[in-house]
């Protein structure tokens, strides 16, 4: 089972004051009480079952920098695991590759996963075709110089073709068809699938800024070094002698 081990109370987090922004946008709009408790509950929706069974899910991109909870599974394959789980009991149809550089910070990879719920079918998976767009592979975006524009997204929409069947999808150099069969034989059942060559790989021409780079760079070894200092930790833990008390009969 996983195991939760809490962070720095004291460290820098952007999570309080994200969800105390979201409170108060709820209660202008008549959502709550001044006085009462909050109807924002800050916690990690995957640290443990919440018991509840909501019909729709809205979500948001991660804003907090530094989570105060590491969730430590000593199984491991968690995320496998889900999407194993997605691909058989889920018709998961379409998935837009984001560029990076659209959020806080310019290293954050994301995926937006479109999938529909079905009635349990033993012995089938749902998912047949997963209709993957490659909104990522030579677009490089950043939130002043470059900002994501609404018609950017344009070419996905059309691809995607909302209201029409499925089955009059086309594909284009950007959006590609994966059977199941080839989803699963993936390592992990990864759906991060690319198959498009960044041209700034070949031309100096289109390389990013160094100042984007060197950004990127120490994101992505930040991002390490925060997963080794968690497994540290974990480590730590388990090396830990367990202190036992012994109560001996007495008369």
């Amino acid at each position: 089972m996983p195991r939760e081990r809490h962070g720095d109370p004291t460290a820098p987090s952007l999570v309080d004051g994200t969800a105390r922004l979201a409170a108060m946008n709820m209660l202008l709009h008549g959502i709550g009480q001044p006085n009462g408790p909050s109807p924002i509950e800050v916690a990690d929706a995957l640290a443990r079952p919440s018991g509840l069974h909501p019909s729709g899910i809205l979500a948001n991109p991660p804003f907090g920098k530094k989570s105060s909870i590491t969730v430590i599974a000593d199984d491991g394959g968690a995320g496998e695991t889900v999407r194993r789980r997605l691909l058989t009991q889920f018709d998961v149809h379409t998935l837009l590759r984001l560029p990076t550089g659209i959020f806080y910070a310019g290293g954050v990879k994301a995926n937006v996963l479109f999938f529909d719920k079905r009635e349990a079918r033993p012995g089938a998976p749902w998912t047949s075709k997963l209709w993957v767009y490659d909104f990522r592979t030579g677009e490089h975006f950043t939130l002043k110089q470059n900002p994501l524009r609404r018609d950017h997204p344009d070419d996905f929409v059309g691809c995607y073709r909302p209201g029409e069947p499925r089955a009059d999808r086309v594909e284009t150099e950007r959006f590609r068809p994966f059977s199941y069969d080839e989803l699963v034989a993936r390592d992990k059942a990864n759906l991060d699938i690319t198959w498009l060559k960044d041209p700034s790989l070949d031309d100096a021409d289109s390389l990013l800024p160094p100042e984007v780079i060197t950004r990127e760079i120490v994101e992505d070894l930040q991002a390490a070094l925060a997963e080794f200092a968690a497994i540290a930790d974990s480590l730590a833990t388990r090396a830990q002698p367990r202190e036992t008390t012994a109560a001996g009969n007495q008369g």
